[in-house]
């Protein structure tokens, strides 16, 4: 007789700033990072399939490694996804904002905002 064993078959969500970034990272903020705000929804399929919004304040190194490790390029399109996105109300990159994204073939929409008068990033993150 099979035995099927569920393991986290149950979607996950969260508008907490704090976990929707820990949801994200597997980890927790460090004291580089100020998360404002957050809103994480993970699929309950077994592929993980989750969308984050985040509005983090943050130091310029924390920002030039993380630009590193996610290969992120500046995003020359005039498009504005973030139009077409079911974003939380908060998440309003100013006009300012430089757009990244993947520097990949492999491109499912995510994108990330620095504002460099401020210092505010907006992370739109989706993995379908």
């Amino acid at each position: 007789m099979p035995i099927f064993v569920i393991i986290n078959c149950r979607e996950i969500k969260t508008e907490n700033p704090k976990k929707a970034y820990g949801y994200w990272t597997k980890s927790h903020p460090n004291d580089q990072l100020n998360i404002i705000h957050g809103n994480y929804w993970q699929s309950a399929h077994w592929s993980l399939e989750y969308k984050i919004y985040l509005e983090i304040d943050s130091n310029p190194d924390w920002w030039k490694e993380f630009k590193k490790v996610n290969n992120l390029i500046i995003d020359t399109s005039r498009t504005n996804e973030s139009d077409f996105w079911e974003k939380p109300e908060w998440f309003n990159p100013a006009e300012s904002s430089i757009k990244y994204k993947e520097n990949s073939d492999f491109d499912q929409g995510s994108r990330y905002f620095k504002d460099p008068l401020n210092g505010k990033i907006f992370i739109y993150e989706i993995q379908l």
